[in-house]
């Protein structure tokens, strides 16, 4: 009957016939679900997958295990040549976990640290270079002050934010005390602020947080808290302030605002004149210095 039909058409049996398709299901003895339990990247037998190799580290540096998941963020660094915004990120994790576990020299970890400033090419991973170099410099001793400080400095300037002034506490310096006093009632001052545009637990912590810096600075020195804390109130950030900022109506900030050595010292040297209470007790050499680096 088919072939009467479509017997012009020169369709043969073979073609017309209903092909059988294999049989893929699954048993039920042969079935295996997906290990999704806590830790089952620990059964991977394949080490030499750098993304394995990543959420290890991820998970070892979330329990505080910094010197084993250092080898793991160093492990998948090697695994693969990856993006720059890819290098950037396994580098710092990889630095950071250095610095909290101790684990390598202090030699090795510069190596790294100039390596992650050779990658960096915005002016927001600056600030994150600069804030892993504040945590490195808050861990080893001895530390260059002035280095320090200055680093801290760049921070402020880049964002007027109360945690980049609470860095200044970690500096180490038992000759001055203008600069330490200072940066508590500026770190108070914001904190309040940013309290105010927060609700529920960060507003709790915020005002928690100016509490107790307040009532640390007020006990060790309370004849500067009340000049300092008028001083700390009478600065507000603004663009202005640094021409660097001031871009076209066009540019992406992110990409074009990039501070390169020049610009990174008008922004010490800006610093500087603007908050002089700040500097009040330091020798002019001293500053000349910090302005100099």
């Amino acid at each position: 009957m088919l072939n009467d039909i479509f017997g012009e058409l020169g369709l043969g049996d073979d073609i017309l016939e209903t092909q059988e398709k294999p049989d893929r299901t699954v048993s039920q003895q042969a079935y295996v679900a997906a290990d999704q339990s806590d830790g089952w990247f620990n059964a991977v037998s394949d080490e030499n997958d750098w993304e394995i190799s990543l959420v290890r580290a991820s998970s070892l540096y979330s329990e505080g295990r910094y010197s084993e998941a250092y080898s793991f963020f160093d492990k998948a660094l090697q695994g693969k040549k990856h993006k720059t915004s890819h290098q950037i990120g396994l580098l710092e994790s990889k630095i950071r976990s250095a610095v909290r576990g101790k684990c390598v020299s202090e030699s090795q970890l510069k190596q790294d640290l100039e390596l992650l400033q050779s990658c960096i090419s915005t002016h927001g991973e600056q600030i994150q270079y600069w804030e892993l170099l504040n945590e490195f410099y808050a861990s080893f001793s001895p530390v260059n002050f002035l280095e320090h400080c200055r680093v801290v400095i760049l921070l402020c300037v880049s964002s007027d934010y109360s945690k980049f002034w609470r860095m200044f506490q970690h500096l180490r310096c038992d000759n001055l005390c203008n600069f330490y006093v200072f940066s508590a009632c500026r770190a108070v001052y914001l904190l309040k602020n940013e309290a105010e545009m927060c609700s529920g637990h960060l507003k709790k912590r915020c005002l928690q947080m100016a509490e107790e810096i307040s009532k640390e600075v007020n006990e060790k020195f309370p004849e500067k808290v009340e000049e300092a804390s008028e001083s700390a109130r009478g600065h507000t950030h603004n663009r202005r302030d640094y021409p660097s900022d001031d871009l076209p109506a066009h540019a992406c900030k992110s990409d074009v605002a990039f501070k390169n050595d020049m610009e990174q010292k008008k922004m010490v040297a800006e610093f500087v004149r603007k908050f002089s209470y700040f500097f009040a007790d330091w020798p002019p050499s001293l500053v000349t210095e910090l302005e100099a680096l």
